[in-house]
């Protein structure tokens, strides 16, 4: 409900009408998708094995929420959720071919928004002659600009980095403390420093699916399981794009990015 009142009374900020009040509500759906999924995988267990019984009614609360963001328009949030409800589908036990054919249902899709909307598009186009770092036609100045940016940063810490709140970066990178604060964190800490956020997020990762082993039924596996891929997946993706690996996205780095609603 909430995010359909987004689409109507929710502030813009450029471009994206995904704020209410200063409040994201799609942050909140994800937690609220990962319970819920969580919790009727659990009941419904012996129906997962048929599509139309069990996962379809699933997929359909799923698809209003990634549509709801989708109109916002958050292409990463959506590309978060979906991969998000995916691995909860598999962490829940449904069959892997009725999750490899909605992957393969859903490419057509992807294909069609990069193709279509302007921004995925530009985003797209200045990934793709960025992620091998050469930078060789990239408008710097226009669409290109926050990964430039975000690669200098890196480029500049080296192996140590510039030294805590030393950031010179910190001036050029539109929202350092938000989308970007992986870049300034490599910039003041360098190679190490970020190596070292990647070893805690790994060790966050595996204590979470022990967590999840351990657990004393179902349910507890599976949302232990779903907590900690929805971590994970989202710092992943917020990494990758910091370092060109994948598109801009726009999403926070857990526990680094500065924000209320994440």
């Amino acid at each position: 409900v909430v995010l359909v009142l987004t689409l109507f009374f929710g502030q813009k900020i450029r471009g994206m009408r995904g704020f209410l009040l200063m409040f994201q509500p799609s942050e909140v759906a994800k937690l609220i998708l990962v319970v819920y999924l969580a919790d009727v995988l659990t009941r419904k267990k012996d129906e997962l094995a048929s599509f139309t019984r069990g996962l379809l009614p699933r997929l359909g609360l799923v698809g209003s929420v990634v549509l709801l963001v989708l109109l916002q328009p958050d292409f990463g949030s959506a590309i978060a959720i979906v991969v998000l409800s995916l691995v909860m589908l598999f962490l829940g036990g449904a069959r892997l071919t009725h999750i490899g054919g909605l992957t393969a249902a859903a490419i057509p899709g992807v294909w069609l928004a990069v193709r279509v909307v302007p921004h995925i598009a530009d985003r797209w186009s200045v990934w793709r002659a960025t992620y091998d770092l050469t930078l060789q036609g990239v408008d710097t100045r226009g669409a290109g600009y926050q990964i430039f940016q975000s690669l200098v940063a890196l480029g500049s810490g080296g192996l140590w980095g510039v030294g805590i709140g030393r950031s010179y970066q910190r001036a050029f990178i539109p929202d350092p403390y938000t989308d970007f604060a992986f870049s300034i964190w490599g910039e003041e800490v360098g190679f190490l420093g970020t190596f070292g956020l990647v070893c805690v997020f790994v060790f966050l990762l595996t204590r979470g699916l022990r967590i999840a082993r351990r657990a004393p039924d179902d349910y507890g596996q599976i949302l232990a399981a779903g907590l900690t891929a929805m971590v994970t997946i989202y710092a992943a993706i917020n990494m990758a794009v910091a370092t060109a690996l994948v598109p801009t996205t726009g999403l926070p780095l857990p526990f680094v990015s500065y924000g209320g609603s994440s």
